[in-house]
């Protein structure tokens, strides 16, 4: 048994992998994605059980998803998930991504999460040739891998566990090598927590960080053979030499120079002399960055203007900002943020994107609802973009805010519910999490269930539950109406 089977890598899901927001960025940078039509084709390289994958399916009907990797056991489990959804536009394969022939066709985007940074500098160049050699013309690839500067940092604690690790005989299970490297860095972290130098404050921050993460990323992150960061001037130059160009970052609205005061950005901006590429270096150096989630393309950018502000209007748009105060409307808040907005512009369209979120509106159906000019809301937007404010895609969801008289709710949440996986995953493929009510009524949103039926069920999860509205004066109609608004809330009802 390989060491993916014996500490399989985490089934996660990657929002900002999925093909939507991979062609707005895209958009937005000045080049023609392939549409998410019928005869689009996705590849997912490691997609281990293809969770990631199915959740996006689920979504887009239309395309078609291939996922590879080279663990027998996630694909099965994969490909048993898959017939109980019924989905018939996503494959799974037992198969190494070097022994990918033509016969397997062309892909529109192909996406290699936690793979580049983990495999030996070989088989790096052979994952370039891929997306170069399989990607459509105007395709779009996505790979994500360690960077330096932020990675020296990582190294230290890295390099000291596996020495440690490599003194230990080699018989091991991987579930007991990885309890011996946190063993030491546990060790270490609690003998530095009094410290003050900064090497204190690395280790015990690097302790308490990785706590949190679950074992198999732990382990194949931190204690596998390969693991290369590089400088993203080097990842660069290799995309040059296998015939790819850089596009832009997934998280670019937080990497840029939007993010720094106008002084500051006066003074870059003469430092980079309009060199995008060599803006981005010098960023990661500014950031201590560990990681990029980059777009590829083998067409080329025009990096002599960031984001095509033309695009905008062929878009939808939509806001996670909810209003704090109700008494002044310029409170807003998000997780734990809360600004206050002054500028009454960007209150009205907050406005009218916060009630139906995680539903999006196109833009023009936006320009109708205010009294200003297409180009001044551009501007707008553009700038509540950077802010990070509001989200831009080239497609609307595929999701809704409406509550139906026989409510469907995502068929791989209800899933993971009857065989108790969490977190959920909504149709935004997040992971969210559910009231208890909420959890023993999804299974229920099945399209066939009308209200009355959903009542009576309800019910009886409040009897099973030996659960009590906080209010008696609620009635479970009402009680219903609200399970219901949270789902839609929650991005779970299927349009």
């Amino acid at each position: 048994m390989n060491q993916y089977d014996q500490l399989p890598y985490p089934s996660l899901v990657y929002a900002d992998t999925h093909p939507s927001q991979l062609a707005s960025l895209a958009a937005l940078f000045g080049l023609q994605p392939p549409p998410l039509s019928t005869g689009c084709q996705v590849l997912e390289l490691g997609c281990a059980d293809g969770t990631n994958l199915i959740a996006m399916a689920q979504t887009l009907p239309k395309v078609q998803f291939l996922g590879i990797d080279a663990s027998e056991k996630q694909i099965r489990r994969g490909q048993h998930l898959i017939e109980h959804l019924g989905l018939k536009n996503i494959k799974l394969s037992v198969l190494d991504f070097t022994k990918i022939t033509p016969t397997i066709g062309l892909f529109d985007y192909i996406i290699a999460h936690g793979l580049y940074s983990w495999i030996t500098p070989s088989l790096q160049e052979s994952l370039l040739d891929l997306c170069q050699g399989y990607l459509t013309e105007h395709g779009i690839a996505y790979l994500s891998y360690n960077v330096y500067p932020g990675w020296h940092l990582e190294t230290v604690v890295r390099d000291m566990m596996i020495y440690h690790v490599q003194q230990l005989p080699t018989n091991l299970s991987a579930e007991v090598v990885l309890g011996q490297a946190k063993g030491i860095l546990r060790f270490l972290a609690q003998l530095r927590t009094e410290g003050k130098s900064a090497f204190d404050q690395l280790i015990v921050e690097k302790w308490q960080q990785l706590q949190t993460v679950p074992e198999g990323y732990f382990y194949h992150d931190f204690l596998e053979e390969d693991n290369h960061p590089v400088y993203f001037y080097q990842f660069v130059e290799r995309l040059k030499q296998q015939g790819l160009h850089y596009v832009t970052d997934i998280e670019f609205r937080h990497y840029c120079l939007q993010q720094f005061p106008t002084s500051v950005q006066e003074v870059l901006e003469e430092l980079f002399q309009g060199d995008f590429l060599k803006q981005e270096q010098y960023l990661d150096f500014f950031y201590n960055r560990t990681l990029r989630r980059s777009l590829l393309s083998k067409r080329v950018p025009d990096y002599t203007e960031t984001v095509k502000k033309q695009v905008i209007p062929l878009g939808y748009l939509g806001t996670d900002w909810q209003p704090a105060d109700n008494s002044t409307q310029a409170l807003w808040t998000k997780l734990e943020n809360t600004v206050e907005i002054k500028d009454e512009l960007t209150q009205q369209i907050l406005k009218q994107l916060a009630p139906i979120y995680p539903q999006r509106i196109a833009f023009e159906q936006l320009l109708t609802q205010l009294s200003i000019s297409k180009e001044k809301l551009v501007e707008k937007l553009l700038e509540l973009h950077y802010q990070e404010m509001l989200e831009w895609n080239l497609y609307p969801s595929a999701l809704t805010v409406k509550i139906n008289s026989c409510p469907l709710a995502s068929p791989l949440a209800r899933w993971q519910v009857l065989n108790q996986q969490y977190p959920l995953i909504n149709l935004r493929c997040e992971f969210i999490q559910l009231d208890p009510i909420c959890v023993a009524m999804l299974p229920h949103l099945n399209g066939k269930n009308e209200f009355k039926q959903l009542v009576k069920l309800l019910k009886q999860v409040l009897k099973k539950m030996q659960a009590t509205p906080k209010d008696k004066a609620f009635n479970d109609e009402f009680l219903l109406e609200q399970v219901l608004l949270e789902m839609s809330r929650q991005g779970l009802l299927v349009k």
